[in-house]
């Protein structure tokens, strides 16, 4: 690998490895030792990838390429794990976390309006609420986010200046904002509820 690819690599770290002789094969691989002194004349450092050969297709000493796996719009656009995709993920997981927190927000707003846990009577009303709750805040975060990728999808055809920074950028943003569909408005008010539920009970338990 090049140097400047070293603190994408890691050991145990997944791999899609394909060989000329095989064009539309692709083989799964893992990482398993990556060596300790950089060669000074390539700047390069040597790694090995073990590699599942269930169907006995690859033979000793064929050339392949291993590429880090990526997610969808990555590798949708043929763009490699690089510096450029984490700034993007980075900025993806910082608007996950601020959107995730104004879902919480709005989840206790929705138990306080309910009168807090203790006037909550059964769980089918805390579920009720923690429900309402989340869809309360379902619309304003779509159309939040909405706008983000009609801004960003250009950017994944752009070819002026600058093009080659912007686009690995707005594909790993793009696909952190998938990601983070699933887990706050799916994943996020469950656990909520479960969390609440367990509060609920211990209440209800200490009730004389």
């Amino acid at each position: 690998m090049f140097e400047q690819d070293i603190s994408l690599i890691h050991p145990g770290q997944t791999m899609q490895v394909q060989v000329g002789a095989y064009p539309a094969e692709h083989f799964n691989g893992r990482v398993a030792f990556i060596a300790t002194q950089l060669d000074p004349t390539t700047r390069t450092l040597d790694a090995r990838v073990e590699v599942d050969n269930v169907k006995g297709l690859l033979k000793p000493c064929m050339f392949a390429t291993a590429v880090i796996r990526a997610s969808v719009f990555q590798a949708v656009f043929g763009f490699n794990t690089s510096a450029l995709v984490w700034i993007g993920r980075i900025a993806a997981f910082g608007m996950a976390t601020q959107t995730g927190g104004i879902m919480l927000v709005v989840l206790r707003e929705a138990i306080d309006r309910a009168g807090g846990i203790e006037n909550i009577t059964s769980l089918e009303q805390l579920r009720h609420v923690v429900v309402n709750g989340a869809a309360h805040r379902l619309r304003p975060k779509l159309l939040t986010e909405g706008v983000a990728i009609v801004g960003l999808v250009p950017m994944l055809w752009a070819t002026g200046t600058g093009a080659e920074i912007m686009r690995p950028m707005a594909a790993a943003v793009l696909d952190g904002l998938l990601v983070s569909d699933e887990v706050i408005d799916l994943l996020l008010p469950v656990l909520f509820y479960w969390v609440r539920k367990r509060r609920w009970k211990k209440q209800q338990a200490m009730k004389p």
